[in-house]
């Protein structure tokens, strides 16, 4: 991929020079740098993955959970909510602090099923982690980054967009592609 210093910008196969921490509100460009990765050890980019399937399958109950355990939910997608399928969500990091593994605690003591998968390969798939501009074709470029990061034989599952942060005057939205291996 080839571009100014301004575009996003693959640097190694998956790795944008772009890609901010989803759900890390703190972690803001520094003057003139753009966006830039996480730092290594600070905190690893998650999805929370469930199904709001309690019976009755209600969305609003499992959203109004994380309320009550004040989490803020950053970036957010998912499909078919009360007819089986799931929601995906990543969680604020508020002053350093990741809600992630508070919403993880109040949604199982609930009953939920959690999944918790981090940026790269997990046992259930592959998460890319990413940044788009509210421009065409973006999104797309995203969706193929994380297919030749995951490698062959991955599939899309879901996509979660995210809260954007201003760059220059233009809006930047976090966001993350799930794959799954084909069945």
């Amino acid at each position: 991929m080839e571009g100014s210093r301004d575009e996003l910008q693959e640097t190694q196969p998956g790795q944008l020079r772009s890609t901010p921490a989803v759900g890390c509100r703190n972690r803001r460009p520094a003057k003139g740098k753009g966006i830039q990765p996480a730092q290594e050890g600070g905190i690893v980019h998650q999805q929370i993955r469930t199904e709001p399937t309690l019976s009755p399958p209600d969305v609003e109950k499992l959203l109004s959970a994380l309320k009550k355990a004040d989490v803020n939910i950053v970036a957010v997608g998912g499909g078919g909510l009360e007819h089986g399928g799931r929601i995906v969500f990543a969680c604020d990091d508020e002053d350093g602090e990741d809600q992630t593994q508070r919403a993880v605690e109040r949604l199982a003591k609930e009953g939920y099923a959690i999944e918790l998968v981090t940026k790269g390969m997990n046992e259930q798939g592959y998460l890319h982690v990413g940044a788009m501009r509210n421009r065409k074709g973006e999104l797309a470029r995203e969706i193929r980054a994380a297919r030749k990061a995951a490698g062959a034989g991955y599939v899309v599952e879901d996509v979660a967009v995210g809260v954007p942060h201003a760059r220059n005057g233009e809006s930047v939205f976090p966001v993350q592609v799930f794959l799954q291996r084909a069945r």
